[in-house]
C-alpha cells in the first residue's frame, strides 16, 4: 500500500474515532452517523479513484446549507440544543472536507474537527457513557499519533520527491548530484516508509504519552474537587429530572426506570470492632428484613397519583458524625449523584461521615429522612459512611427509625383526599370488618392479605385501564396489576380509611454481589416503595410488593452476569480513580505512600554514609580483623556502585549499542568487509573516489559509467554501498544472503579481470 493510501485510511479512521465519540457523548446516533458511510465513499470514489469530483461552487452550498441547519437548531426552542448545533456544525463542515479536493491544509482542517468533535463529547457526556468515552478517547489518541506520524512522513516524501524537479542534473558518468539537505525524516535507499522500526517507534511514543499523562493526572492535585462548604437545608435541583429514585412520586413513573441496570451505588458494611467485612443480605435478614432495604424519602401528602412531602414541623438538625465508641457497624456507600440531596442507607442509623472530613449530615427527626448538601454537582459521585447500633443480644428485628409522632403530624398521616377514593375507603373498611379498633396490627395483615391474593399481580405496565378514576382505584378494581408504587400507594390509603397513619416511603430495595470486585451493587431497577405504619406506638415496615418482583430482578440478574459484574468494576473504578479522585484520595494513594518512601530512602543513605564514615575512620584503629574486613569490603562495594554508576552513564551518553558504536568509530572500509574488498577493486582498476564525493555518489558514477570497464564491479555497486550505509549508518545488521549474491559477483569480477590480463 502507498504511503498516500496508508496516510488516508489513517486519517479517515481518526475522523470516524471522533464521530463516535460524539455519538457516545450526544446519546444520539443522527446526524453524526452519516459521517461513517460517506467517509468510506470519499476514501474510495473522491481520493483513490477519482471518479467523484465535486466542484467548488457545490462545496460552497453545502457548507452554506450546513451553517443555516445548525443556526436553525442553535437558535431553537431547546437551551441544550446549543451546544449540540455547534457540534453538528462541525459534523457538516468535516462533510464537505470529505467530499473535496483535498491538500496539506484540508488535511489539517479534518484533523482540527476531530479534535474539537472529541472535546464537545466531552462537555456532553453523562456518567453511563463516561467509561466507554474514556477508552474511546484512548484508541483516539493512538489513533491521531499514528495518522500525524504517517502525515509527516508523507510530507518529507513530497519534499524528497520535489528534489530531483527543483536541482538540474546532468547525465553522465562525469556528473555527480548535488548532495540536497531536507529536514525531517531520512530514508535509507533500502528501506521503506512504513516499516516495523516506524511501527515501533510510533507505538512507544503514544504508550509513552499515555504514561505521562497517567502521572501527570494522578499527581497533580485536584483542589478543584474539594468542596469545603457547608450542608444545606433539604432541597430539589429542578434542573435535572430523577429517575430511579424521586422525592415525590408520580404513579406511573417508576416503571420505566424498573428494567434499567444503570449503576446507583455501591455498599460495603464493616464491623467496627473486628475491622472484618459484614454480609449486606445476611445482615438484611438479622434486622427482620427479607432484602436489604436502603431507605431514602418520605412522602405523606396524596393527591391525584401523586405523593409528595407535606409534613409540618419538618425541622432538620445536626446529624453525629462519627460515633465515640468503637462498637456496631459502619456502612460505607459511594452513591452515583441522582439529582436528590437524600442519604440512602440501612437504618437505624446514629453517626454520619461525609466524604470522609469529617462534614455532617442534616437529620429529620419527624420522618427519619437523612440529607446532604443540595450543592452537590449532577454526576458527581457521593462517599460517605453512615453509622449504626450493634444488635442486642437475641435481637432479631430492630425499628428503623425512632418513634416519634406529634399531634399534628398523626393528622397529616390520617388525611385522605376529599374525592375520588370513597371506593377504596369502602373496601378497606369491609376487609377489617369484625376487628377490635384496638387491634391495628391485625387490621394492617387483613389489607396485607388482600394486596396479596392471586386477584392482584405484579407488572411493570402502568397503563391506565380508566382515565376518569384516581390512579389507586384504577390500580385496585380495574386493572389490578402494578409495581410497587401502586402496591405501596393503595395499602397507605387503605390504612387511612381504617384510622392507621401511614406514609410512603422512597428508596431501593435488594442488589446483588459482584463476583469480580466482591462489592454489593444497587441498580436503577431496584428502586421500591414501601410503607411505614404507626403500629404500638412504633413506625412498623409493611411492604405489600409480591415476591414476583424479586424473581423478576433475579432473572435479569442472570442473564450475562460476569460481563455485567466486569463493567460494574470496571464503572467503579472509573469513577473512583479517574472521575472522582480527589485530594484526599491522592494523599492516601500517592502523596503520603511517596513521602514515606522518600523519608526512608533519605535515612537508610544517611544511616549507610554514617557507616561508612565511622568505618573508614575506624579501619585503622579496629581491634578485630572482622569489623576491618566487613569495612573494607564496605568501601570496596561503594567504590564499585560508583565506578558502575559512571560506566552507565557514559554507556547512556554514547549509546546502548557498542558494537554499532565501534563501527562508526572505524576506518569505514573494514567496517564491511565486502565494501572494503569492493574499493580495493575498484582502485586496482584505475577509479579513485575523489574527497568531494560519498561513497553513494561514487556508486552512481560507476554506474553509470561504460559497462564492463571494471570488470563488471560497477554492476553491484550501489547494492553493496547501500549493504555499507545500512550498517554504519542505518545501525543495522548486514543481510547475510546479499552479502552472498555480492561476494559471488565479485568473484566474477575478479575471475574475469585475471583472464584478460592473461589474455
Amino acid at each position: 500500500m502507498r504511503l498516500r493510501d496508508v496516510f488516508l485510511v489513517s486519517l479517515y479512521a481518526l475522523f470516524a474515532e471522533a464521530t463516535m465519540l460524539l455519538v457516545v457523548g450526544e446519546g444520539e446516533a443522527f446526524p453524526q452517523v452519516v459521517g461513517f458511510p460517506l467517509a468510506v465513499v470519499a476514501l474510495v470514489l473522491v481520493d483513490r479513484r477519482r471518479t467523484i469530483r465535486v466542484p467548488t461552487w457545490g462545496l460552497n452550498v453545502a457548507a452554506a446549507t450546513g451553517v443555516l441547519a445548525a443556526a436553525w437548531e442553535f437558535f431553537g426552542e431547546v437551551p441544550g440544543s446549543r451546544l449540540t448545533a455547534a457540534a453538528h456544525l462541525m459534523v457538516y463542515l468535516g462533510w464537505v472536507v470529505l467530499l473535496g479536493e483535498k491538500a496539506d491544509r484540508q488535511y489539517w482542517w479534518l484533523l482540527t474537527l476531530s479534535v474539537l468533535q472529541v472535546a464537545v463529547g466531552a462537555v456532553l457526556v453523562d456518567a453511563a457513557g463516561e467509561p466507554l468515552y474514556s477508552f474511546l478517547v484512548v484508541a483516539f489518541m493512538i489513533t491521531g499519533t499514528w495518522t500525524l506520524s504517517v502525515f509527516s512522513l508523507q510530507q518529507v516524501q513530497g519534499r524528497f520527491a520535489a528534489v530531483p524537479a527543483s536541482v538540474g542534473v546532468p547525465a553522465g558518468p562525469g556528473w555527480f548530484r548535488p548532495t540536497a539537505v531536507i529536514s525531517g525524516w531520512q530514508l535509507d535507499a533500502n528501506q521503506q516508509w512504513i516499516n516495523p522500526r516506524f511501527v515501533f517507534g510510533v507505538v512507544a511514543a503514544a504508550v509513552g504519552a499515555l504514561g505521562v499523562g497517567a502521572v501527570f493526572f494522578l499527581l497533580i492535585p485536584r483542589l478543584w474537587l474539594f468542596d469545603p462548604s457547608g450542608l444545606d437545608v433539604l432541597d430539589n435541583d429542578p434542573l435535572h429530572p430523577l429517575t430511579g429514585f424521586t422525592e415525590t412520586v408520580q404513579l406511573g413513573e417508576i416503571g420505566d426506570i424498573l428494567e434499567s441496570t444503570e449503576h446507583v451505588m455501591t455498599v460495603g458494611i464493616i464491623d467496627r470492632q473486628t475491622g472484618d467485612r459484614v454480609d449486606v443480605e445476611k445482615l438484611s435478614r438479622e434486622w427482620g428484613d427479607q432484602e436489604p432495604m436502603f431507605r431514602g424519602t418520605v412522602m405523606v401528602a396524596y393527591s391525584g397519583g401523586k405523593w409528595e412531602r407535606g409534613l409540618p414541623d419538618s425541622r432538620f438538625d445536626r446529624m453525629p458524625g462519627v460515633p465515640a465508641t468503637a462498637d456496631g457497624l459502619r456502612q460505607d456507600i459511594q452513591l452515583e449523584t441522582l439529582g436528590t440531596p437524600v442519604l440512602f442507607g440501612m437504618h437505624p442509623v446514629h453517626g454520619c461521615d461525609i466524604d470522609g472530613v469529617n462534614r455532617y449530615g442534616l437529620y429529620q427527626p419527624a420522618t427519619g429522612v437523612l440529607v446532604g448538601s443540595k450543592n452537590r454537582k449532577r454526576g458527581r459521585v457521593l462517599r460517605y459512611s453512615l453509622f449504626s447500633p450493634p444488635l442486642k443480644p437475641g435481637e432479631t428485628g430492630r425499628p428503623r427509625v425512632p418513634a416519634v409522632m406529634t399531634q399534628s403530624q398523626q393528622v397529616e398521616y390520617l388525611r385522605l383526599p376529599r374525592q375520588g377514593l370513597g371506593r377504596l375507603a369502602a373496601a378497606a373498611r369491609r376487609l377489617v370488618e369484625g376487628v377490635p379498633s384496638d387491634r391495628d396490627l391485625e387490621k394492617a395483615g387483613r389489607l396485607m392479605e388482600h394486596l396479596s391474593s392471586e386477584q392482584f399481580g405484579y407488572s411493570l405496565d402502568a397503563s391506565v385501564a380508566d382515565p376518569g378514576l384516581d390512579p389507586v382505584e384504577d390500580f385496585l378494581f380495574r386493572r389490578k396489576q402494578g409495581h410497587c408504587e401502586y402496591f405501596a400507594s393503595a395499602l397507605a390509603l387503605m390504612l387511612r380509611a381504617v384510622s392507621i397513619p401511614s406514609r410512603l416511603v422512597s428508596g431501593f430495595k435488594g442488589g446483588g454481589h459482584n463476583r469480580i470486585s466482591g462489592q454489593f451493587v444497587v441498580q436503577q431497577r431496584h428502586a421500591h416503595a414501601w410503607v411505614e405504619a404507626w403500629i404500638g406506638a412504633r413506625w412498623v415496615t409493611l411492604d405489600p410488593t409480591p415476591p414476583a418482583r424479586g424473581d423478576l430482578i433475579r432473572e435479569l440478574e442472570m442473564e450475562s452476569r460476569f460481563l455485567r459484574d466486569a463493567g460494574q468494576m470496571m464503572h467503579h473504578s472509573w469513577r473512583r480513580y479517574v472521575v472522582e479522585l480527589s485530594l484526599a484520595q491522592q494523599q492516601s494513594l500517592f502523596y503520603r505512600p511517596m513521602q514515606a518512601g522518600m523519608k526512608r530512602g533519605i535515612a537508610a543513605a544517611g544511616e549507610f554514609v554514617g557507616d561508612m564514615v565511622l568505618g573508614v575512620s575506624g579501619l585503622v584503629g579496629a581491634k578485630g580483623t572482622g569489623r576491618r574486613w566487613s569495612t573494607i569490603l564496605a568501601v570496596v562495594g561503594l567504590v564499585g556502585w560508583a565506578v558502575l554508576a559512571v560506566w552507565l552513564v557514559h554507556r547512556w551518553r554514547g549509546g546502548w549499542r557498542p558494537r554499532t558504536r565501534f563501527r562508526n568509530e572505524r576506518d569505514p572500509e573494514i567496517v564491511v568487509p565486502v565494501y572494503a574488498r569492493f574499493c580495493r577493486m575498484v582502485a586496482a582498476g584505475g577509479r579513485l573516489r575523489r574527497s568531494a564525493q560519498t561513497a553513494r555518489e561514487f556508486a552512481e558514477e560507476l554506474a553509470q559509467g561504460p559497462v564492463a570497464e571494471l570488470g563488471g564491479v560497477e554492476a553491484v555497486a550501489v547494492r553493496v554501498t547501500n549493504l555499507y550505509y545500512a550498517v554504519r549508518f542505518g545501525r543495522q545488521e548486514p543481510d547475510l544472503d546479499e552479502v552472498g549474491r555480492i561476494e559471488r559477483e565479485l568473484d566474477r569480477a575478479d575471475l574475469c579481470s585475471a583472464e584478460s590480463q592473461n589474455v
